[in-house]
């Protein structure tokens, strides 16, 4: 796995990886209840604008330890043709 994703961010530890998701979970009016659907902003319309046909939506969590450390961070992750293109933190400590 790359260490930047497409943008230069760190790329998400694939361990973290863990649940693929749709727009329509996040977002939709039956959004899924686990799921954190960020504040309609310019930086998420930008994250979402970047997916194009095929892409993947997967849902991240830093480990457990991490958050007791003040190092978690959970959020989403695109996959193009098996790489990160990008990711975007909805919560970080």
């Amino acid at each position: 796995m790359k260490m930047n994703d497409a943008q230069g961010r760190s790329a998400v530890p694939a361990t973290w990886i863990h649940s693929k998701v749709t727009l329509d979970e996040i977002e939709g009016p039956n959004r899924a209840k686990d799921l954190i659907c960020p504040k309609d902003n310019p930086e998420w319309r930008a994250f979402k604008g970047a997916m194009r046909e095929g892409d993947e939506l997967w849902y991240f969590t830093a480990p457990p330890v991490s958050f007791f450390n003040c190092a978690g961070r959970t959020g989403y992750v695109i996959i193009r043709s098996g790489e990160q293109l990008d990711n975007y933190v909805v919560l970080m400590n």
